[in-house]
């Protein structure tokens, strides 16, 4: 546990050189875009088993929350990483 805790101290503690918020932001959209897809993924595998199912998903992410979500999603993949 101090291993993983030392880890993530390191990641986010400014160490003053230049890329360093870059970095940061790079791995934070490809956290953001790899568990963004596992869910979309695991919706669509679901409607194969319930094809009803659809329905309800679309309704349920008709809300503000979800629509922050896909421009921040975009923002994921749109990101410079050079």
């Amino acid at each position: 546990m101090a291993g993983l805790k030392t880890a993530l101290t390191g990641y986010a503690t400014y160490k003053g050189r230049e890329g360093h918020i870059n970095f940061l932001l790079h791995r934070i959209t490809g956290l953001g875009t790899g568990i963004s897809s596992q869910f979309i993924f695991l919706d669509t595998a679901l409607v194969y088993f319930n094809p009803t199912y659809i329905q309800r998903q679309l309704s349920s992410t008709r809300n503000t929350y979800f629509g922050i979500g896909e421009i921040l999603l975009v923002f994921c993949v749109f990101f410079p990483t050079g």
